[in-house]
């Protein structure tokens, strides 16, 4: 079904920049979107997704393929500067020398953190060699355990911290945003946290 929606698609001139729910039909996957998305944001949190179509399809299929399910769930959000909706995490053989560098292109473990979007997306296209692994915590459950053992420390969450920019800034911009780590949205704690951030903001003057 999901081939076959790409291939309607592109008769249809929809790319991957166009592509929506509307465009993109899936009538028989479509019918647990309404599970899935209740469990995404009111559930578990996470969904294992097996058999996507990859080797049916070229790399662009691929992409509009993703991109097509994924507006069944939402609607795609910029991630950078230049408002990229997919990115490849792949190692460019490069080393993060400097918080320009993004993390995703180098082969450097990642920390845990929280991406800023309500639902976040992962498509395994080539298994690494070693390594590689995600690895999912949740953050209400880290929640409930600083509010057991620290409970004041959940107040500084709350408090402004500062972030870097990743040398992101728009000219005349600070190179670095003040944002708390916990927010609350519609009563529920939500957390934003990507420690690297933080810690390379330590390198401006204040």
């Amino acid at each position: 079904e999901i081939v076959e929606a790409v291939r309607a698609a592109r008769a249809a001139g929809v790319t991957s920049a166009l592509v929506d729910a509307g465009s993109f039909p899936l009538p028989t996957i479509a019918g647990r979107m309404d599970e899935w998305s209740a469990l995404l944001n009111d559930g578990r949190g996470f969904l294992l997704l097996r058999r996507f179509p990859i080797d049916l399809l070229d790399e662009a299929g691929v992409e509009l393929a993703y991109l097509g399910l994924g507006t069944h769930l939402g609607t795609p959000v910029g991630q950078d500067r230049d408002a990229t909706v997919l990115g490849h995490v792949r190692d460019e053989g490069v080393a993060r020398t400097h918080p320009g560098i993004r993390f995703y292109r180098t082969k450097e473990r990642q920390d845990f953190h929280a991406d800023g979007a309500d639902l976040v997306g992962l498509l395994c296209l080539q298994r690494a060699r070693r390594g590689g692994e995600s690895r999912i915590v949740s953050s209400a459950a880290i929640y409930n355990e600083i509010l057991r053992r620290r409970p004041d420390l959940l107040e500084v969450l709350y408090e402004p911290f500062h972030w870097d920019r990743n040398d992101e800034q728009s000219p005349g911009e600070d190179p670095f945003f003040s944002m708390p780590v916990l927010n609350d949205v519609g009563g529920v704690p939500r957390v934003f946290y990507i420690g690297w951030y933080i810690r390379d903001a330590q390198r401006h003057p204040p």
